[in-house]
C-alpha cells in the first residue's frame, strides 16, 4: 500500500510477533506505522506495537472500530457499554493513568488526531455512542496499538493513555470494485430470572401497587379475579378495559409475554461499496457504506450510519506528490433510558410483579365520575393509570420517549510531500475533524418520576479539531557500519466544543406530543450553553541510528505548550533494538531473536479552564425535588467553591518497558514478550483545603499512580502447505495498578452512588468498589444480632476489584482448500463487579433467590427466628399462604432461605431482603462478585466460489460467501447481565451493574462480489 504522501508503507505486521489473523509471522521487511503515522521497519522498533489487518476489524461484524479490536492485543482493554445499537466502548491500555482526566487513547487517522468522545452518560439516562464509530470499519487498511510511553512520546501530553494509529485504505493496482452486503440478527446474550411463584404483595398477601413481589402463591389462587364493575376503569388502546380488583384470583404469570413486549430480534443491514485504482503515478479509493440496525430492544432502538470516503494521491513530478484523505459520515439514532432511572427499561420492567401484564400500558383513565384521562399510563404500581406510576411500565419507555442523536461529521487530511533532496523528504499535513450531534430527549406527560408533566430538552454539540503538521524526514550513511535516519517536525492543534440548547417542563398542551419549547412557561425553561478551547503546539525531533543493521537505537524528544498550562512540557524517550541472532544463537530451533529495551515521559494535559477559579449559575437541588435556577428569580451567579490553580500541570507520566521477540523452528512460531512499568506523578484532583481560605477544594497536582504488568503475544503455523493452512494465535495481559497516594485523602468518588462506589483509594487498585461492610471481629468473624443476623459496620470501605488479574484471548484460523474459517475465545478473570441489579430484586421479591422454599419441623418452626425475631411459627399466625404455610402433619412449609451465619439456623425472609440483605440496605459487601467470563468472541466461516463460476456470473475477481457468530456462548458466575457492561460508561469508575441495559450475541451472513 501507499501512504498518504506517495511513499511506500508495506502492509503491517506484528512487531511483538503474534495476534495475528492472516496467518503471516513476523518478516524482516515488513513495516509498521508510527504514532506520526509515518512508516518504520519493524525489526529497528524497540518497543511494543500491536496489529490488526482490517480484515480482521470487518470479520467480527462490529459497528465500532474500537469494539472489533477487542481481543486481538494484549493489555487492550475494551468494553462496551451495552448492547445498544451504536453503544461505544471503554478502551484501556496498560491500566488507567489519572483520576480527573480520560482514560482514552488518542486516536491518529492517517495521521491526524481525531475525536473519540463519548458525551455525557452515568448512572441513568441512555447509553452513549464513542465517536470513532463514526468510520466505516471496512475502510480500515490496519491498525496500530501503540502501548508504551516511548512508542508515543512525541505526542507528548496527549499520549499517557497510548496511541491507536489507524491507516486506511489506498488505491491498488488495477481497476477493482467492491461490493458486500451483511445480515446480522442480533438477540440477548444474557437475561435476569424472575420468579413466578409468588404474586404481588406483602406478608404473604396480595396487595395491590404495592411495590414488592412478596405476596401469596399466584397456584393456590381460585383462577380468576373478583371486579368492581361499576366505577373507575382503564380503557387501553387495544380496547381491553381494566377495572378495581376486589379479590386476586388470577392464576396467570405473566413473566415470558412481559419479556417479550421488552425483546426481540434486532436486525442489521450493512452494505459497503469500494472502487479503487492505483498507477504509476496515481492511487484512488472511494467507498460509500450503509449500516442500518434496529435493537433488541422492542421500540425506539435503532443507529444508522451512512458514510462515504475518497482518498486519493497523485505524483506531480519525481519529487512532488498531493494528496488528501476525507470521510462523511451521517449518524443517527434512537436510544432507551436504562441505569437508576424511574423512566429506565430495565428498572420498571424486572421490578414488574411476575402477575402483571404490562401489555396495555396506554389508555385512557375513566374516574368514578366519568371523568376521563387522556394518555393515561398504566404500570403496576397504578394498574388503573389513576396518577403516574412510580415507575414506568417498560412499555411506556420504549415506545413513547424519545431520545435520539443525529450527527454529522467530516474528516478531511489534505498533504503534500516534497523529496526536496535524495536523502530527506518533506511532509505538510493538515487535518479538519468535524462533528455536530444534536439530541433530543422527550419525555411526555405521566412519565414517572419528575417528569410527570412532561420534559423536553434539544440541545446541539459541536466539536472540531483543527490541526497543521510539518515533518521533514532525512537519512545520513555516518560511515559504512551506521546509518542515521532523523526526523523533525512541528504540530498545532486548536480543538474546539461547543454546545448550546435548552429544557422545557410542565407542560401547558399534555395531550399531545410537542417537541417544543413553547409548550411551557418561561418559569420552566432552562436555557444552557458552553464553550470551551484548547490550544497546543508541540516541536520534536526523532534520532533513528542503525548499527550494522543490528542494532538500532531511537532518541525522541518534544517540547509542548497548551493554553491549559504555563510552562513547556518536554517529553523524551529512548528505545534501544538488538538483533542478537545475527551474532549468537541462530539456529533452526531459535530462527529470530531480538532484544528491546524503551523508556519515556508523556502526560495528561489539565482539563481547560481549571487555571482559573469559575463562576457557576446558582441553583439548587437534590435527589427527590425540583431543580430550582436562580434564572427564573432574577439570575445570580457565584465564584465556584473549588479554586482555580494558575500553576497546574501535566500529568507525568514515566514508563520503562523491556521484551524481545523470538522466531522458532524455521518461523513457524512467533512469540513476542514484554515488562513495563510505568508512574504517573502530579496526577490532578481537587484536594480538600481549609474553610477558612472560602473554598472547599482546589485543583492540584497531588496524586501518585503506578502500573505495572506482563504481556505475551504467541503465533504458531501448524500446517501451511497449497491446500490447507491452519494457524493458532493468542495473547495474553497482566497489569497491576496502585493508587499510591491522592493528596491526603483516603478516597476520591469516580462514579455510582452513595452507598456503592467506584474509587481511586488509597493503597488500593483504581476504581475499586467503596461501600457498607458487614462488622468484625478482630479475626475478621462476622458479629451478629441478638437475633444470629450480621450487623453493618459503622464505617464503609474497599469491597471489591473491577480490574482483572488477567486477559487474554486463543484464536484458531486458517484455509481448508475455499473454505476459510476463524474461531476466537477471549477470557478476562479475577475482576468483580457489584451486582446492583440481582441486590435490589432480592429487596423486591423478584429473584429466583427470594422465592425459595424450605420446610421445618415444628420444633425447628418455634426456634429459628427472622430478622424481626419473630419466630416461623409466630409468622404463620398472621402472614399469608405466601410467606408460610402450616402443613397437616405440623411442619411449615416458608417462603425464604435458612442460613448459619454462626449462630445458629436463621430465615431470610421479606424483613431480611428488604433490609440488609437487599440492594437497599447500608451493606454492598455482600453482592460484590465474580465477574470473571470466558467467551467464544468470534466464530466465522467463508467459502470462496470457483473461480469459472464467478466468471460465468460476470464476477471475474471472485464470490465469496460467509457467516460470523459473535458472543455465541458466554461463561460467567455473574447473574443476570454480560459483565462486559458499565453503568458509566466510559467513566473512569468500573465494575457497576445497576439496571444496565442488555448485551447482544449476534449471527451474520455475508456476501462478497469482487468485480
Amino acid at each position: 500500500m501507499m501512504g498518504i504522501c506517495g511513499f511506500p508503507i508495506a502492509k503491517a505486521q506484528t512487531s511483538s510477533s503474534a495476534g495475528q489473523q492472516d496467518n503471516d509471522t513476523l518478516n524482516v521487511g515488513t513495516v509498521t506505522v508510527t504514532a506520526l503515522g509515518t512508516s518504520a521497519n519493524v525489526r529497528k522498533v524497540g518497543y511494543t506495537v500491536s496489529q490488526v489487518q482490517g480484515k480482521g476489524l470487518v470479520s467480527s461484524g462490529e459497528s465500532g472500530v474500537i469494539q472489533a479490536l477487542t481481543g486481538k492485543a494484549s493489555n487492550v482493554q475494551i468494553t462496551k457499554n451495552s448492547g445498544d445499537p451504536g453503544s461505544g466502548a471503554y478502551i484501556q491500555i496498560r491500566g488507567q493513568n489519572t483520576i480527573s482526566g480520560s482514560t482514552q487513547p488518542l486516536i491518529i487517522v492517517d495521521g491526524i488526531p481525531v475525536s473519540n468522545s463519548s458525551l455525557g452518560g452515568g448512572t441513568d439516562g441512555v447509553v452513549q455512542q464513542s465517536r470513532l464509530n463514526d468510520i466505516n470499519p471496512a475502510d480500515i487498511e490496519s491498525m496500530e496499538v501503540l502501548k508504551g510511553a516511548a512508542a508515543a512520546a512525541v505526542w507528548g501530553t496527549r499520549a499517557a493513555n497510548g496511541v491507536i494509529v489507524i491507516t486506511t485504505k489506498k488505491g491498488k493496482r488495477g481497476v477493482k470494485v467492491e461490493f458486500s452486503s451483511t445480515l446480522g440478527i442480533d438477540q440477548v446474550n444474557r437475561e435476569y430470572e424472575k420468579q413466578g411463584k409468588f404474586g404481588q404483595g406483602s406478608n404473604g398477601k396480595w396487595v395491590a401497587n404495592t411495590g414488592g413481589s412478596f405476596g401469596d402463591r399466584i397456584g393456590s389462587r381460585s383462577g380468576s379475579d373478583s371486579l368492581n364493575m361499576s366505577g373507575q376503569r382503564f380503557e387501553a388502546e387495544s380496547g381491553n378495559i381494566y377495572r378495581p380488583i376486589i379479590k386476586k384470583g388470577d392464576k396467570t404469570v405473566y413473566n415470558d409475554a412481559n419479556r417479550d413486549q421488552v425483546f426481540r430480534n434486532g436486525t442489521t443491514w450493512n452494505n459497503n461499496l469500494s472502487i479503487s485504482n492505483a498507477t504509476d503515478k496515481s492511487t484512488v479509493f472511494f467507498s460509500v457504506a450503509d449500516w442500518n440496525q434496529t435493537g433488541v430492544i422492542n421500540g425506539n432502538s435503532n443507529y444508522r450510519r451512512t458514510s462515504a470516503r475518497l482518498n486519493f494521491t497523485q505524483n506531480m513530478s519525481d519529487k512532488l506528490t498531493i494528496g488528501f484523505n476525507s470521510t462523511l459520515a451521517k449518524v443517527t439514532s434512537n436510544r432507551i433510558q436504562m441505569g437508576s432511572n424511574l423512566d429506565g427499561l430495565y428498572l420498571g420492567y424486572l421490578r414488574t410483579s411476575p402477575d402483571f401484564n404490562n401489555t396495555d400500558y396506554k389508555g385512557t383513565y375513566y374516574s368514578a365520575g366519568g371523568v376521563p384521562t387522556f394518555n393515561a399510563h398504566r404500570g403496576y404500581r397504578r394498574y388503573l393509570g389513576n396518577a403516574v406510576p412510580t415507575y414506568n411500565n417498560p412499555g411506556w419507555t420504549i415506545n413513547e420517549q424519545k431520545n435520539t442523536s443525529d450527527v454529522m461529521r467530516v474528516m478531511i487530511t489534505p498533504e503534500v510531500g516534497y523529496q526536496w533532496k535524495k536523502n530527506s523528504k518533506f511532509i505538510a499535513r493538515a487535518g479538519y475533524d468535524m462533528s455536530t450531534d444534536r439530541r433530543i430527549t422527550y419525555f411526555p406527560v405521566n412519565s414517572a418520576g419528575s417528569y410527570a408533566n412532561g420534559a423536553f430538552t434539544d440541545n446541539m454539540i459541536q466539536e472540531s479539531e483543527t490541526s497543521m503538521h510539518f515533518i521533514n524526514q532525512s537519512n545520513f550513511a555516518l560511515n559504512k557500519n551506521i546509518n542515521l535516519n532523523t526526523t523533525v517536525g512541528y504540530l498545532y492543534t486548536n480543538n474546539m466544543f461547543y454546545e448550546i440548547g435548552g429544557s422545557a417542563s410542565q407542560f401547558i398542551i399534555r395531550d399531545q406530543d410537542r417537541y417544543s419549547f413553547i409548550n411551557s412557561t418561561s418559569a420552566n425553561m432552562d436555557p444552557f450553553n458552553s464553550y470551551s478551547q484548547v490550544k497546543n503546539n508541540r516541536a520534536y525531533a526523532v534520532l533513528d541510528f542503525d548499527v550494522q543493521d543490528k542494532l538500532f537505537l531511537q532518541l525522541t524528544t518534544a517540547s509542548e505548550a497548551s493554553s491549559t498550562f504555563k510552562n513547556r512540557f518536554l517529553s523524551p524517550s529512548a528505545s534501544l533494538a538488538y538483533e542478537f541472532t545475527k551474532d549468537f544463537l541462530k539456529s533452526d530451533a531459535l530462527s529470530y531473536g531480538k532484544l528491546r529495551a524503551s523508556g519515556g515521559r508523556v502526560g495528561v494535559a489539565p482539563p481547560a479552564y481549571i487555571w482559573n477559579t469559575n463562576y457557576v449559575n446558582a441553583s439548587s437541588a437534590s435527589g427527590w425535588g425540583d431543580y430550582l435556577d436562580a434564572a427564573q428569580f432574577g439570575g445570580s451567579i457565584y465564584r465556584g467553591s473549588t479554586q482555580g490553580n494558575p500553576n497546574i500541570k501535566p500529568e507525568m507520566k514515566t514508563e520503562i518497558e523491556i521484551g524481545g521477540d523470538f522466531r522458532f523452528f524455521k518461523d513457524k512460531v512467533s512469540l513476542g514478550l514484554s515488562y513495563y512499568s510505568n508512574v504517573i506523578d502530579g496526577a490532578i484532583l481537587a484536594v480538600t483545603v481549609a474553610p477558612s481560605t472560602g473554598y472547599s477544594s482546589q485543583w492540584k497536582n497531588a496524586a501518585n499512580i503506578s502500573n505495572k504488568g506482563f504481556e505475551a503475544d504467541l503465533n504458531i503455523n501448524l500446517i501451511k502447505n497449497k491446500d490447507v493452512t491452519l494457524n493458532l494465535y493468542g495473547n495474553l495481559g497482566m497489569n497491576r495498578n496502585m493508587v499510591n497516594d491522592i493528596g491526603g485523602a483516603n478516597s476520591i468518588f469516580l462514579a455510582g452512588f452513595t452507598g456503592t462506589s467506584s474509587r481511586a483509594v488509597k493503597g488500593y487498585a483504581m476504581g475499586s468498589m467503596w461501600g457498607g461492610k458487614w462488622l468484625r471481629d478482630e479475626k475478621e468473624k462476622l458479629v451478629l444480632d441478638a437475633n444470629g443476623f450480621p450487623q453493618a459496620a459503622a464505617q464503609e470501605g474497599v469491597n471489591g476489584n473491577p480490574n482483572p488479574t488477567y486477559r487474554g484471548s486463543l484464536g484458531l484460523n486458517g484455509n481448508v482448500k475455499r473454505v476459510g474459517f476463524n474461531l476466537l475465545v477471549e477470557t478476562c478473570q479475577g475482576n468483580q463487579m457489584w451486582g446492583g441489579t440481582s441486590a435490589v430484586l432480592n429487596n423486591f421479591g423478584i429473584s429466583p433467590e427470594t422465592a425459595n422454599e424450605f420446610t421445618v419441623s415444628a420444633a425447628d418452626a418455634a426456634s429459628i427466628k427472622d430478622y424481626t425475631g419473630a419466630t416461623i411459627a409466630s409468622r404463620a399466625a398472621t402472614a399469608g399462604n405466601g410467606s408460610v404455610v402450616t402443613n397437616k402433619d405440623g411442619t411449615y412449609t416458608c417462603r425464604g432461605n435458612l442460613e448459619d451465619y454462626g449462630n445458629g439456623k436463621v430465615w431470610l425472609n421479606q424483613s431480611w431482603y428488604t433490609g440488609l440483605g437487599g440492594g437497599f440496605g447500608s451493606v454492598s459487601e455482600s453482592f460484590i462478585k465474580d465477574a470473571s467470563w470466558v467467551r467464544i468472541r468470534e466464530l466465522s466461516a467463508t467459502y470462496a466460489l470457483p473461480e469459472g463460476l464467478c466468471r460465468s456470473l460476470g464476477v471475474p475477481g471472485g464470490i465469496s460467501i460467509g457467516v460470523t457468530g459473535r458472543n455465541l456462548a458466554l461463561w460467567t458466575k455473574f447473574q443476570g447481565v454480560d459483565p462486559e457492561t458499565n453503568l458509566t460508561g466510559v467513566s473512569n469508575g468500573r465494575g457497576l451493574d445497576y439496571f444496565n441495559n442488555p448485551g447482544t450475541k449476534s449471527y451474520l451472513f455475508n456476501i462478497k462480489f469482487n468485480l
